[in-house]
């Protein structure tokens, strides 16, 4: 084949980040992917806060109260100045920087943050589902 046959590279073809760079398919997917499996642990964190509270009683709208009534207090809670001491607690405190996977680079101190908190989370409820379980068939 001729070497002017081959197809090049469109600028439609690229991913414009929020920094105004562009990136290829490749990484563009893997970015996606990075943020499927970020929001997938973020997602399982609060499923085990829930689980935790399911462990305690035998209502469901009390779960689900508490887990969506705890989601936006905390993020009311997080739009309060003088309780920043608070917001490194808060699991919704680094939602946001799932968009700094379309960032160039990637900024990945709140990532890496966010993963570490909802891993703590995911654990604490975990463990008192756990307790809460034990408890109840003892």
């Amino acid at each position: 084949r001729d070497l002017h046959s081959f197809p090049t590279r469109r600028s439609s073809d690229l991913l414009l980040t929020l920094s105004g760079s562009a990136v290829d398919p490749a990484n563009a997917l893997a970015r996606v992917g990075l943020a499927c499996g970020w929001t997938a642990l973020q997602t399982a964190a609060v499923g085990a806060v829930a689980l935790a509270v399911s462990a305690f009683t035998v209502r469901p709208l009390v779960v689900i109260a508490t887990v969506l009534g705890g989601a936006i207090v905390a993020g009311v809670l997080t739009a309060i100045p003088s309780l920043g001491w608070l917001r490194p607690w808060l699991l919704v405190s680094d939602w946001a920087a799932l968009a700094d996977l379309l960032r160039d680079p990637v900024p990945t101190d709140s990532l890496w943050y966010g993963v570490l908190l909802a891993v703590g989370y995911l654990v604490a409820g975990l463990a008192l589902a756990l307790l809460g379980t034990l408890r109840r068939e003892a």
